[in-house]
């Protein structure tokens, strides 16, 4: 079994690329994998967690320890492994994600949709593991949550607990010693206002062809943002994949095909996510089926949707002023509905996250 540990700031000390090296030395053996991290770097982590989720994938086998401290991002990515064991003196911190930002009022709602939109992907996560239910969940990220010990176990995230070496011996103590190493990551952090950008471009970069290539080309840079690391995959063509990288080209001609059919299913599916959230609207239904039937996207009929979403469910003419639809109610934006699918939620979800 190869040990390999994460320790320290995710960002700062941790990158995504040395994990993705390690893990190619393994040569095929399980992966002890010690952790003891006060968070970091979203974006990062969110890297991390993939990395070893594709580990996984490829026939791997990985057993997380946490020692002493998995708070925030490291919690999550401790959830990447096949198993969780943790020491009966550790903390495990659980939060909603947190940034900078500067800018005006639309600057700080778009913020603010990003960050909702982790913490739920974060939220399912926790949900899958524990078992519990995702509302009991976000109550614990909403109270920014410190577990203690055989509390972690019992809550669900853990697999097994087992003896400490040393540290801590309460939870008031181990709890004052994670709160000064969680403060000082924040501090570390804040240099990188970006991150947060950075995380919802991986998560919608994670939805297309260039991310499952990932492994091998976007990995290498773990400070590059997703868009330079997408324009450095594009002026690849497949002759070149062909003749420097047979393997990869087989795989890219491989997820083409693949992709062509989901990016169909998705095109239809984000059309049709309209028509469940205001299904009354009847010239809403035959402006999106008119759109499906001829192969446009929604960005294609976004203003006919918009009209359609605004008349409601007459065919012709405008509402009279008493008619309400459910889509002049509350029918999901195009950006609310492009951050579902970036997340992998349905509409109903999305709704039921933002009224909890």
């Amino acid at each position: 079994m190869k040990s390999i540990h994460i320790e320290g700031v995710i960002g700062c000390e941790v990158y995504a690329a040395d994990l993705r090296e390690q893990l190619k030395d393994s040569n095929g053996e399980d992966i002890d994998l010690t952790i003891s991290s006060p968070g970091g770097s979203v974006y990062e982590g969110l890297a991390i967690y993939n990395t070893i989720r594709d580990f996984r994938k490829a026939g791997g086998k990985v057993n997380a320890r946490v020692i002493g401290l998995a708070a925030s991002m490291a919690t999550y990515i401790s959830l990447a492994a096949n198993t969780v064991s943790i020491e009966d003196n550790a903390i495990w911190m659980i939060h909603n994600p947190w940034n900078m930002a500067i800018g005006n009022q639309n600057d700080m709602r778009k913020m603010a949709d990003l960050l909702e939109g982790i913490a739920v992907l974060i939220c399912n996560a926790y949900a899958k593991k524990t078992g519990k239910e995702k509302s009991e969940i976000r109550e614990l990220m909403d109270a920014e949550t410190y577990l203690f010990g055989e509390e972690i176990k019992s809550f669900g995230f853990a697999d097994s607990i087992e003896p400490a070496g040393e540290g801590a011996e309460t939870k008031a103590e181990a709890v004052v010693l994670a709160h000064t190493s969680i403060e000082a990551m924040k501090t570390r952090i804040s240099a990188e206002p970006q991150q947060i950008e950075k995380a919802a471009a991986l998560l919608t970069e994670m939805n297309g062809a260039v991310s499952s290539l990932k492994p091998d080309v976007i990995r290498d840079k773990p400070a590059a943002t997703a868009e330079e690391t997408m324009e450095e995959v594009k002026m690849q063509n497949l002759e070149e994949l062909k003749n420097k990288a047979p393997d990869l080209y087989t795989k890219a001609v491989n997820l083409g095909e693949g992709l062509g059919i989901e990016k169909e299913r998705a095109r239809v599916s984000e059309l049709r996510s309209y028509i469940e959230a205001d299904p009354d609207n009847l010239k809403l239904a035959e402006v999106v089926n008119t759109a499906i039937a001829d192969g446009s996207k929604l960005s294609d009929v976004n203003a006919k949707v918009q009209v359609a979403i605004r008349d409601g469910s007459k065919l012709e003419g405008e509402n009279a002023p008493s008619v309400q639809t459910a889509g002049t109610q509350d029918a999901l934006s195009a950006e609310e509905i492009s951050l579902c699918k970036n997340l992998g939620i349905t509409p109903e979800e999305y709704k039921a996250q933002k009224e909890s």
